[in-house]
């Protein structure tokens, strides 16, 4: 009877060590396979660490986005150097400033800009020797007077041209021949030219009163001058 008690007690201690080795067994074996993520913090601070950061991206986006006034200087840069090579630059500079946030770094908006200056200046031309004309001075007499109005006729005529050649700019990718209309457009500004010529001419030839003279001369010429300068651009475009 106690050995069988023995038996039974000895058994149930083997089964009871054996469950608990294989229990231990399997826990092992799952912290083994199981693994442990690095903390959030930590692969942050890695990325962080180890990201490029390069010294020169203000400057980078600061050339890339400009401000208004570098923008700005940039456009009067442009009418600057562009002037700088025309045939007379000092006054090229002088009208076209002003411009300068029209015609931005466009080569086609300066040329148009120029002429439309040349418009401006010679109407304004005309509006000079017409108070010439009406005035009762003594000392235009009569081939004086017909001096003053044969330049006042050529600078009208340089208007018309020079509005001509304004159209033809603006329709000149709608043309099929682009090297015939600029061709067109250059004769047109050049005849302009020739007009104020012929003004100076005639004053010349008439001996029209030096006062009166210079006051004419000097306002045509500026016209001349920056029709001049409308022809280099209108020469030099790339179209």
């Amino acid at each position: 009877m106690e050995g069988n008690t023995f038996s039974r007690l000895a058994s149930f201690t083997f089964l009871f060590h054996l469950l608990l080795f294989f229990i231990l067994l399997s826990q092992a074996s799952a912290c083994n396979n199981s693994t442990i993520d690095p903390p959030a913090s930590s692969n942050s601070y890695q990325t962080n660490k180890n990201t490029n950061i390069n010294p020169n991206s203000y400057s980078q986006n600061t050339k890339n986005n400009p401000s208004p006034n570098q923008i700005a200087k940039n456009y009067k840069a442009f009418v600057f150097t562009s002037c700088n090579a025309s045939t007379y630059p000092s006054i090229c500079y002088q009208y076209l400033s002003d411009y300068a946030s029209k015609i931005k770094e466009d080569p086609f908006k300066l040329c148009n800009s120029s002429l439309s200056v040349v418009l401006t200046q010679a109407k304004k031309s005309c509006s000079v020797i017409s108070d010439l004309l009406n005035q009762k001075n003594s000392y235009i007499s009569g081939t004086a007077a017909k001096a003053l109005k044969d330049c006042l006729s050529n600078v009208k005529s340089s208007i018309g041209e020079v509005k001509k050649s304004l159209d033809d700019m603006n329709h000149l990718y709608d043309s099929y021949d682009k090297k015939f209309q600029m061709s067109t457009i250059k004769t047109y500004v050049s005849a302009a030219i020739t007009d104020h010529e012929t003004c100076f001419d005639g004053l010349d030839e008439e001996k029209v009163d030096a006062s009166v003279r210079d006051k004419v001369r000097s306002s045509v010429l500026n016209v001349q001058r920056m029709t001049s300068n409308s022809l280099y651009f209108i020469n030099n475009l790339k179209y």
